[in-house]
């Protein structure tokens, strides 16, 4: 059996749109006034969007966007909770809007053994090992970044991600075939992302902070340790930029 269930299911319409939604809410006073923001980052820490509120002299929009905080007259930041399925929600929805510019940032596992707690990785495509992705676009092993790899360019370290759905279910197996692949990192949104983005014709990149360790023999991780803080804060900066 092929995934989706209903064969090339990328190619037709779809009942609900991103739009519809989007004038559903319009028509109940729950979009906001003024210009969209001409970029959007996208994160998944709660910790981290907590100190980024603390930091930056920003504000919260309101209604249907009211998770996202601008920091600048043009930029925004979102912290839209983990997974692929609730971040390809907000995409849409932060489409119909408007917003064209999406960078993407968060944390990683270490899939490659040769990679430490807090090093910084730019993403030049996704293996893509979650349901969401598959009905934006034709079955596909990779989806791959929207920006011509402009992100990705700032980073001294370049590679593949596997995204996948289920946290508890990363076998040592898949790591060790991956190793061979030369896969770096594992996540839960980047392959959706990408597809969303391939699909709608917007910018997306992307960019982690290494948060755990898959490649030993117990799994090990330092999400909330100093240096994985440090890289986050260090994503932003780039995304800003």
């Amino acid at each position: 059996m092929s995934f989706p269930n209903y064969r090339d299911k990328h190619q037709f319409d779809a009942l609900i749109s991103p739009i519809a939604s989007f004038d559903y809410q319009k028509q109940i006073g729950r979009i906001p006034e003024g210009p969209c923001p001409k970029r959007v980052i996208l994160c998944y820490q709660k910790s981290f969007m907590d100190r980024i509120t603390e930091t930056f002299d920003g504000h919260y929009s309101s209604g249907a966007f009211r998770r996202l905080y601008w920091l600048t007259e043009e930029i925004a930041i979102g912290e839209y909770g983990i997974g692929a399925p609730r971040a390809v929600l907000s995409l849409e929805m932060l489409i119909a809007w408007g917003v064209k510019d999406f960078i993407s940032i968060g944390t990683a596992g270490a899939i490659a053994p040769d990679l430490k707690i807090g090093d910084l990785i730019g993403c030049d495509r996704a293996i893509r090992d979650e349901g969401t992705s598959h009905h934006y676009l034709p079955a596909g092993r990779y989806s791959n970044p929207t920006d011509q790899g402009r992100f990705a360019k700032k980073f001294s370290r370049i590679g593949t991600t596997w995204t996948t759905d289920a946290f508890f279910r990363h076998t040592r197996e898949e790591i060790a075939a991956y190793q061979k692949e030369g896969v770096l990192t594992v996540e839960m949104e980047a392959s959706a992302l990408f597809a969303v983005a391939q699909m709608r014709g917007i910018s997306l990149g992307a960019g982690f902070v290494i948060s755990d360790l898959l490649y030993g023999e117990q799994w090990d991780p330092h999400f909330r340790k100093e240096p994985v803080e440090r890289g986050l804060d260090q994503l932003l900066e780039l995304a800003m930029a």
